[in-house]
């Protein structure tokens, strides 16, 4: 998507349907649901996995989302808390995929949480690259 295209995303009034449209299961993660609410302007709606950590009783520290917006993914965000950072992580998460993707290219299995204790800096990365 184009950053323009991006910009017209208001998730509010007529686009918020579009914000919501749920895309063809195959290219959902198995799990992952889109709910109300998760909409953002200049992004979409969040899909999420409410089997996840954080939903099952336990703190929110990080997670994996997918964004859609009219029915096909647009994003996809690794998310983490600051106390989560704080804790000078080094992680690396395996994370659920879909069937099918909306275009050829390379799409994470898994993302990075690393903190450098020499540079004093964190490293999130797309890990496990795989052509779809």
């Amino acid at each position: 998507m184009t950053s323009e295209k991006r910009q017209t995303i208001t998730a509010v009034g007529d686009d918020l349907a579009r914000a919501h449209k749920a895309p063809p299961a195959e290219y959902m993660p198995a799990g992952y649901i889109l709910p109300p609410g998760t909409e953002v302007p200049a992004m979409g709606a969040h899909a999420i996995d409410p089997k996840g950590y954080e939903f099952t009783k336990h703190d929110f520290t990080k997670t994996f989302i997918y964004g859609f917006y009219d029915g096909e993914m647009v994003f996809v965000e690794p998310m983490v808390t600051k106390a989560y950072l704080e804790s000078k992580p080094n992680d690396q998460v395996a994370i659920a995929v879909p069937q099918k993707y909306p275009q050829c290219g390379y799409y994470p299995t898994s993302y990075g949480v690393v903190y450098d204790k020499g540079e004093r800096a964190y490293e999130i990365s797309l890990d496990g690259l795989v052509l779809r």
